[in-house]
């Protein structure tokens, strides 16, 4: 089972996981590619047009072939970069599995996680 780890303000950990992740932002819908992903929600590398607060759905394949679509909000906002909070009423199940396999290897330490860099990043 992974332990909950505060790193800053979070308490889920998040691990490196890179797929590619479809944004519908209500009207607006682009492709990216995922950073992290954490029971709680994941980072996505570029989506500089989306606002701190700002509601979307994702949709992203597990490894394993698990589709995941699920309701997120805008969380925090760095240069290109942004992290997404699921909704907690969302389908987490498969989340949650495959962060539990996954706890079991190494969660990103805080000085590489974007979301916890100092005074440049803006929060909602």
């Amino acid at each position: 089972m992974v332990k909950q780890v505060l790193f800053g303000r979070r308490q889920l950990p998040r691990f490196p996981f890179s797929t590619e992740v479809r944004v519908d932002a209500y009207g607006q819908m682009f492709t990216t590619r995922s950073l992290q992903l954490g029971s709680g929600g994941m980072s996505l590398e570029t989506a500089p047009s989306l606002s701190i607060a700002q509601p979307l759905h994702v949709s992203f394949v597990l490894p394993g072939g698990r589709q995941i679509a699920i309701a997120a909000v805008v969380r925090w906002k760095q240069e290109q970069q942004v992290g997404l909070r699921f909704d907690p009423c969302g389908d987490l199940a498969a989340i949650r599995e495959w962060v539990e396999k996954t706890g079991k290897e190494t969660a990103v330490p805080p000085e590489l996680d974007p979301a916890l860099a100092p005074a440049e990043q803006t929060r909602a």
